[in-house]
């Protein structure tokens, strides 16, 4: 976690630990057409065909494990088998030459499973002569959302200044997580009670500000303890 001090109205009433409004941008509705995904079926089903693409490739390295086929490879219906025979006929090793030439991935790309992508998929699409948007949802121009008016020109607001002291959080949007109070010092007696060391509560407190660690003097310190640290090698001229 980092922290920050901030400078709020005696009577600031933000609750604990909920985000401070002004840092939230308003949502932007979920595409219905596409259900969020920002594709059309045609490229929802070309990225099942993807994947069936990998599992050939995966196979390669499961023979060499003499390992079993896998269960939605052999499962398919129309699969190839041994001429004259029912048994199953796995890929062979020149797939991987194929696949390498249809997608521009390395081999050691199709035989480890990384997650399919428009990028992994580019050897098909290219093959097809189909534009770089092909496959985009069209109401949502493939963001999987659409246009809120209410963000257009969103800037944060900051909350209220005021002659108070209060701790805040930043790893999420930003939080107070103490009370506030009249005075730094009391903030920082506060701190001390609740998880930080005096020195470390004090260093905070003047310092207005503490990344979520640091590595100093040869170990790292946590977020409590990282504007102590700053401080002494600040005073130690780094």
């Amino acid at each position: 976690m980092s922290y920050k001090i901030m400078r709020v109205p005696l009577d600031f009433t933000q609750p604990l630990n909920e985000a401070w409004a002004g840092y939230t941008m308003p949502p932007s509705p979920t595409c219905t057409t596409c259900q969020g995904s920002g594709d059309t079926g045609a490229f929802a089903w070309l990225y099942r065909l993807g994947e069936l693409r990998d599992m050939l490739a995966e196979d390669i390295v499961e023979q060499r494990r003499d390992r079993p086929i896998h269960p939605y490879l052999s499962a398919l219906r129309n699969k190839p088998t041994e001429y004259m025979s029912a048994t199953l006929r796995r890929p062979s090793e020149d797939i991987l030459e194929f696949l390498t030439g249809l997608t521009g991935l390395p081999v050691s790309d199709l035989t480890h499973w990384r997650g399919l992508d428009r990028a992994s998929l580019k050897g098909l699409l290219k093959a097809s002569g189909v534009g770089p948007t092909w496959g985009w949802c069209k109401d949502c121009e493939g963001k999987g959302h659409l246009t809120n008016p209410e963000t257009e020109g969103w800037t944060p607001t900051e909350p209220p200044s005021g002659p108070g002291w209060q701790l805040w959080e930043t790893i999420t949007l930003g939080s107070p997580v103490s009370p506030v109070f009249p005075t730094g010092d009391e903030l920082a007696r506060h701190m001390a009670e609740t998880g930080f060391t005096p020195a470390e509560a004090q260093a905070l407190v003047e310092s207005g500000w503490a990344p979520s660690g640091i590595i100093a003097g040869g170990r790292m310190h946590d977020d409590k303890g990282a504007a102590l640290a700053l401080q002494r090698m600040d005073n130690n001229g780094r």
